[in-house]
């Protein structure tokens, strides 16, 4: 079963596009988005914590307790996400 998430901007019924996220996460972060990839891997990492059910609360404390650049990143940027934006997550049966 594939584990699915979308996120909604708060406060809108539709679910925001992910390049449209990752577009204001690299405004965020002051730099340029990349054409193939998410920025620091923000979808892999904070998005698959999504969809299996994880909380914003528990993947922020998560990295918060971990002390490397790459986590200080995830961190803002899931503080970030939990700021603007609603988690939807589901599994979807084929």
């Amino acid at each position: 079963m594939p584990s699915c998430f979308q996120l909604r901007e708060k406060g809108a019924k539709e679910p925001s596009t992910f390049i449209s996220i990752d577009d204001k996460i690299c405004e965020l972060f002051e730099v340029t988005p990349d054409a193939k990839s998410y920025f620091a891997g923000w979808y892999d990492s904070i998005g698959l914590r999504l969809a299996i059910g994880r909380s914003f609360d528990e993947i922020i404390a998560e990295f918060a307790k971990i002390d490397e650049t790459w986590a200080r990143t995830h961190h803002k940027i899931a503080v970030w996400l939990n700021e603007h934006y609603t988690a939807d997550a589901w599994y979807e049966c084929k």
